[in-house]
């Protein structure tokens, strides 16, 4: 049996998404597809062993608003999601404000 380890870079396959297709990602469908599309070009059947999803909370300034604060609770309440999904493993990066440019 072949395996697959699937990575995804969120924040652009969002874009990609938005820009493109004007649509969302559902991100427990998604692996699924991907194992789909990956086995029909295979001959033997295709396990799924982890799916890696790359993604950040939003930045969180000193004093946030309460957009800022709900924004950063609701990706937090996505990320926990993903984590209880069989074979999903988000890895948390960060990101810090450099500016407005």
């Amino acid at each position: 049996m072949a395996r697959l380890a699937i990575l995804i870079d969120a924040a652009y396959l969002e874009r990609v998404a938005a820009d493109n297709f004007r649509t969302g990602i559902d991100y427990t469908q998604l692996p699924d597809a991907v194992r789909d599309i990956v086995a029909s070009g295979l001959r033997e059947p295709l396990d799924i062993v982890r799916t890696y999803l790359y993604d950040a909370l939003p930045h969180l300034p000193a004093g946030p608003s309460d957009d800022d604060s709900k924004k950063h609770a609701e990706k937090a309440r996505f990320f926990d999601f993903l984590r209880n999904q069989p074979r999903f493993v988000v890895r948390e990066g960060w990101v810090a404000f450099r500016g407005r440019d």
